[in-house]
């Protein structure tokens, strides 16, 4: 049966040991020790975070988040370490995003807490943007528990 819960992803999930078959974490913060503690064995782990030239041209422009450069090597280490061994797959393609839907982007991930959004002035014409997006995926093995 399908079900989801609201919680502080920093602290413990309200979700019983081994109860999950996927925890999909999409940009989200990554508690790696809860995200394998609910993760039934051969369950799986699917994590989407930011790659290198996500968001470029608005990162630049409007001095937006950057990507910790170490965050994804650390990403996969802790994936082996909780989960089981992990495939990454880099996703990157380009858009052009009229004036609304670029400032959209902008404040629908952490730079909203970040940006004074009156500062967002994109201006009138279109904006080719980057989107650069890492996949991980783990199976969590029958040794980790």
């Amino acid at each position: 049966m399908p079900a989801f819960a609201v919680a502080d992803l920093w602290s413990e999930w309200p979700v019983r040991d081994a109860a999950v078959d996927l925890v999909a974490s999409i940009f989200a913060p990554k508690n790696f020790p809860e995200k394998a503690r609910v993760l039934r064995r051969d369950g799986w782990l699917a994590l989407a975070y930011p790659g290198p030239e996500h968001l470029t041209e608005l990162r630049d422009r409007f001095e937006l988040l950057r990507q910790d450069e170490e965050g994804p090597g650390r990403y996969a280490d802790m994936a082996t370490h909780f989960v089981g061994p992990p495939t990454v797959t880099r996703l990157r393609s380009r858009a052009v995003l009229d004036p609304a839907m670029a400032r959209a982007v902008i404040l629908m991930g952490p730079n909203a807490r970040h940006v004074d959004p009156l500062r967002l002035d994109v201006g009138p014409h279109p904006l080719t943007v980057t989107f650069d997006i890492n996949i991980l995926f783990a199976r969590k093995s029958e040794r980790k528990s």
